[in-house]
């Protein structure tokens, strides 16, 4: 037991810098990032009420292949949808023109049909009205740092999930996690599972921080509205424990530095 705990905070101290070293390496230049602008990296969401294992989430899961094919070309959302860019929103099939003409239903509607793959232990999809509507992958079993490189996909953090059943969603800044900066307090957070159901989230919390050594997993952080200073684990434990909750993780770029802070939007059941 003390050797799994042990493994379990260094895999939090790890998920702390991921977006950012990954930002680093593969993100845009220094010069082109604003501070707290909408190109900060994200990380990854986590899945249902009934805690599956993690081959279990990842089972029928598309390749990143598969998912820049689907995500890249869009439905159109932006008539309903419209400060969704057209890459955060997949593409369903076109309609015959009849009856069942999709052009007519609600755009969340058809975004849960896009996404919805029968598992219903799986969570595929998060949607906030007029903000974000991503795709939802699973980190896999072994591999703790994965986030995906597809634009209008985020990830399924598994660590949390696995210690307390909380939901944390992950996206690299320069692909959809510059859409985490437009997530309001009082918005609602849709999470849809395979089988289509969909639980809800009203957006709470939201918190900055400065890490004192961006490029270290052991880096100190500085909590930008109180001036608390937590280490790496204190602030994972901060954010990702206690009651239910769904947080959306990302990096703040400032100052030239793209790994400069974390942004973490806390959501609670509707």
């Amino acid at each position: 037991m003390r050797k799994r705990s042990f493994l379990l905070v260094e895999a939090s101290l790890l998920s702390l810098l991921l977006c950012c070293s990954a930002c680093a390496s593969s993100g845009p230049t220094p010069a082109t990032l604003l501070p707290l602008s909408p190109t900060a990296a994200v990380q990854e969401p986590t899945i249902s009420s009934s805690a599956p294992t993690a081959d279990a989430a990842i089972k029928n899961q598309p390749s990143e292949q598969q998912l820049s094919a689907s995500d890249t070309s869009l439905s159109n959302p932006t008539e309903d949808h419209p400060s969704a860019g057209s890459e955060i929103f997949t593409t369903a099939t076109p309609a015959a023109p009849a009856q069942n003409n999709t052009s007519r239903q609600p755009a969340f509607d058809r975004f849960v049909d896009q996404v919805k793959n029968g598992n219903p232990n799986q969570l595929v999809g998060v949607y906030i009205e007029n903000v974000l509507a991503l795709r939802v992958v699973q980190q896999p079993p072994d591999d703790a740092n994965y986030v995906s490189n597809v634009n209008g996909v985020a990830t399924q953090f598994m660590l949390p999930y696995q210690i307390s059943g909380n939901i944390g969603l992950l996206a690299h800044n320069y692909l959809s996690g510059s859409l985490f900066f437009d997530i309001k307090v009082g918005d609602i957070a849709q999470l849809v599972f395979g089988d289509g159901n969909v639980d809800e989230y009203v957006v709470s919390e939201y918190h900055e921080y400065q890490a004192l050594s961006p490029n270290s997993p052991n880096s100190d952080f500085i909590d930008l509205t109180t001036g608390e200073k937590l280490s790496a684990g204190e602030l994972f434990n901060r954010i990702y424990s206690g009651s239910h909750r769904l947080v959306f993780q990302t990096c703040i770029a400032q100052d030239d530095i793209d790994t400069w802070g974390r942004l973490f939007v806390i959501s609670f059941p509707y």
